[in-house]
């Protein structure tokens, strides 16, 4: 049984002054060459555990520790103001927000775990828990972090076995996918969760009962909602047991005279939501938090969101930090609403009032599953209360939010909506005369629109800042100066290679002038950190074709097809690939696939290439020969010989890929009529005369070969056949002019035409 990992009464916060942990701390900061004992192991973790409850209640649960309560529970402190933890923290070139309080917890928690043994399972999870908040409170994701928490998670996947409870087993799974949320890598945090509900033996699934929103709806719509089923005979103590002393807060009351508060199901008792165990509320958790960073943001992303939020909100016992993440995800989506926006405003601002709270009113409940939960730090609800106070013009309201928690990128563009941008020049350089930092230098830059602000925190940062390169080359993609722009996103992306935006504009940018091997080195780079962006596989397919490397290119879109099945560019460059590189059942799939999306589509050069391959039995990539594909082109043909039954190109088409002569020879006509109804001046183009004597020509052999394999339930149409290629031919040499180009044609068609003529006198006879 995994011992100090979760929290519970008997491992919260003590008010009882320690002078034991007092001197391991100083030895483990002051002293780099410090060994810790095996028998100090167990303060060791103590001193992890405090630090890290200290530095989340510091900066995300509130219930804010004063300096004495830091040494009432570690001893002396004087290490916090000895050290400079900020400058110790940074990594990657990124730095704390300038909000954290209490770094120096956060730095004491590292370095104690650096002292402990790195096999044991406590110690493995424990350090994953001060990776992930050292993440959540630097300015941007860094790459160093996230493989140092890749590997740990790793670690403890392997060891997971050793838990001998399940549902604890369960909950650190979902930390570990919580976790891979932080870095947004959506594919691994999947895989977590999927464990997580096989240890469970659950699964959580959206359905829908019909039901209605407004007090004036008459018609019930289907409405969404989750459905947990359980698979096994496990069960979990109740919320009530686990959370029963939690106070969570509750859903404001909406107060609006059309939209109800909750949906009105026709069948209640159906629609009931059932009260959940905590660990299942926390594996909805992370599922929502999953989705957000999934899922494209459009409206329907944010219907699929509800259910799972709604369900959260309902239950009467549980986890207090996941309720707090839950009311945070609905006001993200009713600050969009100008119904509910009010209530997310007046929201917002009740759970700021919580996390503001002072040391003197701390519950140690908040602290329980925060790892699961997802909170982020209590300055990013305060941007989020900014955002929602623009979106009702508040703006200058806002602009004191931002000016307090100094959030100067909101700060920067919240005076450019009021036409006053200067001033935020001029309390950004006051405020680097009070401390100079890199982060103060690129907004300066910003700012002023002069990128010496940006070469200057390059230089303050000892060339050591992703962000002052980063800031540089924005700088010049903003202006398309794209051969400037990028070595500065290069040498950023060096230091941080975890800034997906950023591979994407060093992408861009490399299209844009033409380097095609760093543009598709951009887009692979980023692709390997999200997966889930069409744009940039279709990009890199680009880059590929670029270089020559078509077989590749393909591969590519092929993956660009399974992040979004219904964008036609895509399918349209997937097919003339696809065309190139002999992937010719690709072409027909694609073809047809085009036709869904658009109904109108055409696009004769590929048609034409296609269809000229599959008639003369050319090989594909692998070999074969592509006339295999006759009936599937055949049935596409037909389709879109129907949508376009008067144009003879796709006749043409079609008989191509015909191998009865009968039907070759009846679309041929089809094709010959086609072409002379839709030009009338067909008999003054040479190349067009060339093209309909050679159709006429190939309609009168086909129709004396169908005449010699003539059958007694086919007479009918040969002779139909026969007549119709006899006028054919008849109007096509009374039009076409003597010329010495299609002499041989026009002779041979005229012995033809009398063959036919001959022969139907017999057969009408």
């Amino acid at each position: 049984m995994l011992k100090n990992i979760y929290y519970n009464s008997e491992n919260s916060l003590k008010n009882e002054k320690n002078t034991n942990l007092s001197s391991l701390c100083d030895n483990i900061l002051s002293n780099h060459d410090f060994s810790l004992e095996e028998s100090d192991l167990e303060s060791a973790l103590e001193i992890v555990r405090i630090s890290v409850e200290l530095f989340i209640q510091s900066n995300f649960t509130g219930c804010i520790p004063t300096l004495m309560r830091v040494e009432e529970c570690l001893g002396t402190v004087g290490w916090i103001t000895d050290i400079d933890a900020r400058k110790n923290l940074m990594i990657d070139g990124e730095e704390l927000d300038v909000n954290v309080t209490f770094p120096g917890l956060l730095l004491l928690a590292s370095r104690t775990l650096d002292k402990c043994p790195p096999d044991q399972l406590v110690v493995l999870v424990w350090r994953l828990r001060v990776l992930k908040l050292h993440q959540q409170v630097l300015d941007d994701l860094t790459g160093s972090l996230y493989h140092k928490f890749q590997s740990v998670a790793d670690q403890i996947r392997v060891k997971i076995d050793t838990v001998a409870c399940d549902e604890e087993g369960a909950l650190l799974l979902l930390e570990i996918a919580q976790g891979y949320i932080i870095f947004r890598r959506v594919k691994h945090s999947k895989e977590f969760m999927d464990l997580s509900k096989e240890k469970l033996e659950i699964n959580v699934e959206t359905t829908s009962l019909l039901g209605m929103r407004t007090r004036w709806q008459t018609k019930p719509l289907p409405q969404m909602l989750l459905r947990i089923k359980s698979g096994g005979d496990k069960s979990f103590p109740d919320a009530s047991g686990t959370h029963g002393g939690s106070i969570l807060p509750k859903l404001l009351q909406l107060d609006d005279d059309t939209r109800l508060e909750k949906i009105k199901f026709l069948n209640e008792e159906e629609a009931s939501i059932d009260k959940l165990p905590s660990v299942v509320q926390c594996l909805i958790a992370v599922e929502l938090h999953w989705l957000e960073i999934s899922q494209p943001k459009d409206n329907l992303a944010e219907e699929e969101l509800q259910p799972y939020i709604v369900t959260l909100l309902q239950q009467d016992n549980g986890p207090w930090c996941v309720r707090i993440t839950a009311l945070l995800a609905n006001i993200n989506i009713e600050g969009k609403n100008r119904r509910t926006v009010d209530r997310s405003l007046k929201q917002c601002e009740e759970i700021l009032k919580l996390l503001r709270a002072d040391e003197s009113s701390r519950e140690d409940f908040r602290l329980l599953n925060f790892f699961q939960s997802g909170m982020m730090p209590m300055w990013q609800t305060e941007i989020q209360l900014g955002s929602l106070m623009i979106s009702l013009g508040l703006v200058k309201t806002a602009l004191d939010v931002y000016l307090r928690i100094q959030a100067w990128d909101e700060v920067i563009s919240c005076y450019t909506r009021i036409e006053l941008r200067h001033k935020a020049e001029e309390i950004i350089r006051q405020e680097l005369e009070k401390c100079p930092t890199v982060k103060l230098y690129c907004l300066l830059g910003d700012a002023t629109d002069d990128p010496q602000w940006y070469e200057k925190a390059w230089d303050f940062s000892n060339h050591r800042s992703g962000r002052a390169q980063r800031h540089w080359g924005n700088y010049f993609f903003a202006r398309k100066e794209y051969s400037l722009a990028i070595p500065h996103f290069q040498q950023s992306l060096q230091i941080n290679s975890l800034q997906e935006s950023l591979w994407l504009r060093l992408g861009f940018a490399a299209l844009e002038v033409e380097e095609w091997s760093t543009a598709a080195n951009a887009y692979q780079r980023y692709t390997h950190l999200e997966t889930n962006v069409f744009e940039a596989w279709n990009n890199m397919a680009k880059a590929y074709v670029k270089m020559g490397d078509k077989m590749r290119a393909h591969r590519v879109l092929t993956e660009a097809l399974k992040c979004n099945y219904d964008m036609w560019k895509v399918w349209e460059n997937f097919m003339v690939v696809s065309l190139d590189t002999g992937h010719f059942d690709d072409v027909v799939n694609a073809y047809g696939r085009l036709l869904e999306l658009r109904t109108r589509y055409e696009d004769r050069q590929v048609l034409d290439i296609l269809t000229a391959s599959i008639e003369n039995h050319i090989p594909d990539h692998r070999g074969d020969d592509s006339h295999r594909l006759v009936d599937r082109a055949g049935k596409l043909l037909a389709q879109l010989c129907i949508q376009h039954g008067r144009e003879g190109f796709y006749w043409e088409m079609a008989a191509r890929v015909t191998t009865d002569k009968l039907s070759k020879g009846q679309k041929l006509l089809k094709a010959f009529t086609g072409y002379t109804q839709t030009n009338s001046g067909w008999h003054e183009d040479p190349s067009m005369r060339k093209k309909l004597i050679v159709t006429c020509l190939e309609v009168s052999r086909l129709s004396l070969i169908s005449l010699e394999e003539m059958k007694e339930d086919n007479r009918t149409l040969v002779i139909s056949q026969l007549a119709s290629a006899r006028l054919a031919a008849q109007n096509c040499l009374r039009k076409i002019p003597e010329d010495p180009e299609t002499e041989a044609e026009r002779t041979e068609l005229t012995g033809n035409l009398q063959i036919i003529t001959d022969h139907l006198k017999i057969l009408t006879k």
